[in-house]
């Protein structure tokens, strides 16, 4: 289900050491493979972290050499880190809130299609 997938809800710790290995980076830009290597997570995870999050990161045209790189996106890397940090605090908080808000009515639903299924087997008729 689309709506339920975390790009930023328990993923900020994660994305906040990509974001550093960024900024604490020689070149501007990065291969998935570097971000992995640095951090330890898979190549797979870095290249779905960096290619989920436009917000953060943006995907720079093959050069020459035909690698796909990344770099921090010109409105993230404007921040200021304590700014940064800041920012993916709230989309994790908004993802958040968006999947209760589902987990709500979903349980609101399932509890309202049990009265009803309840309802036609006579447990809720009145004695008289």
């Amino acid at each position: 289900m689309f709506f339920l997938k975390s790009r930023f809800r328990n993923k900020t710790a994660r994305l906040l050491a990509v974001v550093r290995q960024f900024r604490e980076s020689e070149s501007i830009a990065l291969h998935p493979d570097q971000v992995s290597r640095r951090l330890g997570i898979s190549l797979q995870e870095a290249h779905r972290m960096l290619d989920t999050t436009p917000e953060l990161f943006v995907r720079l045209p093959r050069g020459p050499d035909r690698v796909t790189k990344y770099a921090l996106s010109p409105s993230f890397s404007s921040l200021q880190p304590d700014e940064g940090k800041a920012f993916i605090a709230r989309q994790a908080r908004k993802e958040s809130l968006g999947f209760w808000t589902v987990m709500l009515i979903y349980t609101i639903a399932g509890l309202a299609l049990l009265i009803a299924v309840l309802g036609t087997f006579g447990i809720w008729r009145h004695a008289g």
